[in-house]
């Protein structure tokens, strides 16, 4: 995909999209940033194959890369309000998560 936008000193590229991401670099001068704005599914059975979708866009990203947005998951059950806590989703998140080499 070749989008650009020209801010100023600041390019941007699109990279790549999917049902619940897009993926785009900015770059300042020699300094490069990758970016992914996240609406995961709430669906679990789909969020699951997204989680792979991002380990392996991940591969093809060696920059800063910052993900963001709503995951739709949670790693701890203090983040719990209305609902109950699913240890086996937040293990395969936290596993995910580790997978994308991302810290939190």
């Amino acid at each position: 995909l070749d989008s650009y936008l020209f801010i100023s000193d600041i390019t941007f590229n699109l990279v790549d999209t999917s049902p619940q991401a897009i993926t785009f670099s900015l770059q300042r001068r020699n300094l490069l940033w990758s970016c992914s704005a996240v609406y995961a599914s709430p669906n679990p059975a789909i969020r699951t194959i997204f989680w792979d979708y991002l380990v392996n866009l991940k591969q093809s990203i060696s920059d800063p890369w910052i993900l963001f947005g709503d995951l739709n998951e949670i790693l701890y059950s203090t983040e719990v309000t209305g609902g109950s806590f699913n240890a086996s989703h937040a293990s395969m998140f936290a596993h995910s998560l580790h997978s994308y080499q991302l810290n939190y």
